[in-house]
């Protein structure tokens, strides 16, 4: 991490939906915001490794360059929370920011209650 001020409340590795991509990554919710760090472009043509997040202060956006994603989201830009099932059993964390983005995170089969309430306590 390259701010030591910033403090990881928890961490999963979910996939993320993007631009009709997904990526294997690691959804962090800090004291600050959330991030988002990719590890694998999981296109259908191939699978690539991807890497690497710094974490600061800077403006919120997505990155998406040489098959990595990132992003790190200050809790100020988020305007509404939720989970969403699909399937019954297949559940979802979706995040809407004030870019009118809706930002997805498949946690799958396990739930994604915790990070819901650690961003709704940190909204709060």
């Amino acid at each position: 991490m390259s701010d030591k001020n910033i403090k990881i409340l928890d961490q999963w590795t979910v996939y993320m939906l993007h631009n009709r991509n997904m990526y294997l990554g690691h959804l962090l919710v800090t004291d600050t915001g959330i991030a988002f760090q990719s590890m694998a472009d999981l296109r259908s043509d191939s699978i690539r490794v991807a890497g690497g997040l710094t974490l600061g202060t800077g403006p919120y956006s997505i990155y998406a360059k040489e098959n990595k994603l990132e992003f790190i989201l200050p809790y100020t830009e988020i305007t509404n929370v939720e989970i969403k099932k699909k399937l019954f059993i297949l559940k979802n964390l979706v995040i809407n920011t004030k870019k009118c983005e809706e930002l997805v995170f498949r946690f799958g089969m396990l739930s994604p209650q915790k990070a819901l309430d650690l961003i709704e306590k940190q909204l709060n």
